[in-house]
């Protein structure tokens, strides 16, 4: 009895000393858990032309913009998303000689799918991120104009795959899983490059063509994008 006490403890102070540290590890694990997994950001909000070289905005205002990005988190600071933003711009024709026997209608929409990486760094209750993101872009203008006489629309279409793209934000922590926040997008259309389609519809007969040379393309519009968001950690 007397050689088991000295043994007992001995034990006991080895459970006590290494309670403590496996307490932190169990702490570090729940952290790292914390950032791992699938997120979601949605959100929405303005969608501005801005000018690159001969692409002109002066008669193209900002409208909306919606943003989906499901991605997967990989730690506290790093994760890759696939960034999906569909928006609008609004043409002013406020400036335009257009008879008044004339209606004409002016849309334009854009369109980017960038696989989005994206690093982070955590304040207290808070993270600023940045990050790079590459891929498809595309800008689509539709008109119609009709008068007494006939309808004509007129669809013409830009497009290319590999473009780049700049993104930014802070988001706060709103519960154990949601955050809220404020994500900016700029997004470098390619000049010079991808694929033109203008179709040419006058009383239901449609015709559709190509430039064959990308030369004819010239200077594209960038886009700048700046949304509210909430981002759910599943």
């Amino acid at each position: 009895m007397t050689n088991l006490v000295p043994v007992l403890a001995s034990l006991t102070i080895l459970f006590v000393s290494a309670a403590p540290a496996e307490g932190q590890w169990r702490e570090q694990q729940r952290q790292r858990g914390q950032y791992e997994g699938l997120e979601i950001m949605l959100g929405g909000g303005l969608n501005k032309c801005m000018e690159d070289g001969d692409a002109d905005c002066d008669d193209i205002d900002p409208s909306g913009v919606l943003l989906v990005a499901p991605g997967y988190r990989f730690s506290q600071t790093a994760g890759l998303y696939l960034d999906i933003a569909y928006g609008w711009l609004s043409p002013d024709l406020s400036g335009k000689d257009i008879p008044d026997e004339v209606d004409v209608d002016v849309s334009m929409a854009t369109l980017t799918v960038m696989p989005t990486f994206r690093l982070f760094a955590a304040l207290d209750k808070a993270e600023l991120y940045g990050g790079a993101g590459v891929g498809y872009s595309s800008l689509l203008t539709k008109g119609e104009e009709t008068s007494s006489n006939e309808t004509v629309k007129l669809e013409a279409e830009w497009s290319h795959t590999l473009n780049m793209k700049l993104t930014g934000g802070v988001a706060f922590q709103a519960t154990e899983n949601a955050f809220v926040g404020v994500n900016v997008d700029y997004v470098f259309n390619a000049n010079d490059k991808g694929d033109i389609e203008v179709c040419i519809t006058v009383d239901g007969n449609k015709e559709c063509v190509s430039p064959d040379d990308e030369d004819d393309i010239g200077d594209v519009a960038d886009l700048v994008q700046l949304t509210g968001f909430i981002r759910f950690r599943f």
